[in-house]
């Protein structure tokens, strides 16, 4: 009976580290498409703000002015989603 006991203890002992591992590796997995994610994230936004920062060519100082406006507004909306 004594050895029915140890040997169940053992199989529970495998499955806790068998788990254990499981999470583990499922955790990383986990961390490392957020990693991916994220430098997506920034790629987009670094394009975004390299089409919103196009050099154009302005009239006069003013219309200059308005747009650059435009983008400020743009890139805090943006801002203000991410977090």
């Amino acid at each position: 009976m004594e050895g029915q006991l140890v040997s169940g203890g053992n199989a529970l002992d495998e499955k806790e580290k068998k788990l254990a591992l499981e999470r583990r590796n499922l955790q990383e997995e986990l961390q490392a498409e957020r990693i991916k994610q994220q430098a997506i994230y920034d790629e987009k936004l670094r394009a975004d703000e390299m089409l919103l920062e196009k050099d154009a060519k302005y009239d006069n100082a003013q219309a200059e002015v308005d747009d650059q406006k435009k983008i400020i507004k743009k890139l805090r909306q943006k801002f203000n989603q991410a977090e």
